[in-house]
């Protein structure tokens, strides 16, 4: 398969994803979908036996009685202190930490795919756990007699005060907690993903990679304006003039007679006459 029909098959496997209902969406399998896109040497079958291997021992070291924190702390264990799955804060910002067939590779990650993996073990033992969009960090909580919240960076349960002071670290007020806590769907959760990679990449200067995740972003929020305009500038400095234009075009049909719209209409014509100077 040659390299072009190999990353359409990607793409097309992650759109069927997010166009499941979320419930029903395989997350891990559109997180793989992401990793594999942007690095061609993944080996798929491992990683999902891998996967597959972790969720079935879980099934029989993690056990299920007791309170829904005592569940939890087994989890934690199990994954943290069993496997050795850590946060790497010596490279917090390689790729690779936001590759799940990295992740299970080297053992390290970052919050949301290390979250990643207590999600899928924890379904695989019969908890009811999910994702939060807490700012800045990535957590997970399972419910069930109560509910406890856990950082996969760390390995470990979290209290209210653990809580308040991560949000006190992200400059956000306390008495926006509980909105915090409140499980995310799992579109936003890849959303949340695709952006950390995006401005990894950014950062690096690597703006084909950063354009792609961009482009999957769009997939999932076709009308999100800020990927739109980042899609446009990334484009212009890929010197790919006449497609920037169309993004800044698409951007300007969307909010036509904003307070910036003069500034848009002038970077288009900008844009249009760069690309047809370059043509003589």
């Amino acid at each position: 398969m040659s390299t072009e029909h190999r990353l359409m098959d990607y793409r097309q496997r992650f759109l069927h994803q997010i166009t499941l209902e979320d419930s029903k969406i395989d997350i891990l399998e559109a997180a793989l979908c992401i990793a594999a896109e942007l690095n061609a040497n993944i080996d798929l079958n491992k990683t999902n036996s891998d996967l597959k291997r972790l969720a079935e021992t879980a099934r029989f070291q993690v056990k299920l009685n007791g309170t829904t924190e005592d569940i939890s702390k087994r989890l934690c264990e199990y994954i943290h202190n069993f496997h050795g799955f850590v946060g790497n804060n010596d490279d917090f910002y390689d790729p690779k930490n936001s590759f799940m067939d990295q992740v299970l590779e080297r053992r390290q990650g970052i919050p949301i795919t290390l979250g990643l993996l207590y999600i899928h073990i924890g379904k695989a033992i019969g908890l009811n756990i999910r994702g939060l969009g807490f700012p800045g960090h990535f957590l997970v909580k399972a419910s069930g007699d109560n509910e406890v919240v856990i950082d996969p960076f760390l390995g470990e349960i979290l209290d209210q005060a653990d809580c308040y002071l991560r949000l006190e670290r992200a400059s956000h007020p306390a008495e926006l907690l509980n909105s915090y806590l409140i499980p995310i769907s799992s579109k936003n959760i890849l959303a949340r993903l695709l952006s950390n990679l995006k401005v990894i990449y950014m950062n690096k200067k690597d703006y084909k990679n950063s354009l792609t995740c961009c482009q999957w972003r769009l997939l999932i929020d076709p009308d999100n304006a800020q990927d739109i305009l980042d899609s446009a500038v990334l484009l212009e400095n890929l010197e790919c003039y006449t497609s920037a234009a169309i993004e800044l075009e698409r951007l300007l049909a969307m909010s036509p007679n904003t307070r910036i719209s003069p500034t848009i209409r002038a970077k288009i014509l900008s844009l249009r006459e760069n690309n047809v100077s370059r043509l003589h």
